[in-house]
């Protein structure tokens, strides 16, 4: 009976999941949990780079705290592909 309490539990997670990620390719907006939560992340990562400004936000007609979800994708992919990544800022005639 335990088994089957976890299975049922785990489809109500799955189906909210599934209900945020619709949210987000028909509205294209969520609140940082929901984007967190749909991208696999932890809050705290989301909300971290909002601090940061790396993530912007808007505010819903509802009054929540809203990302785009498009520009929140693009932001934090880029940061993943540059990320580990010295830029050398030096001039051309300084790196000879």
């Amino acid at each position: 009976m335990a088994e089957e309490d976890d299975f049922l539990i785990q489809s109500e997670e799955d189906m909210e999941l599934a209900e945020i990620v619709d949210q987000a390719e028909t509205i294209g907006k969520l609140t940082p949990r929901e984007y967190a939560k749909a991208r696999g992340m932890t809050p705290q990562l989301v909300y971290y780079h909002i601090r940061c400004g790396n993530l912007k936000t808007e505010r819903c007609i509802c009054g929540r705290t809203v990302l785009d979800v498009r520009d929140a994708d693009e932001t934090l992919q880029t940061k993943a592909a540059t990320r580990g990544k010295v830029l050398d800022t030096r001039s051309d005639g300084e790196r000879d």
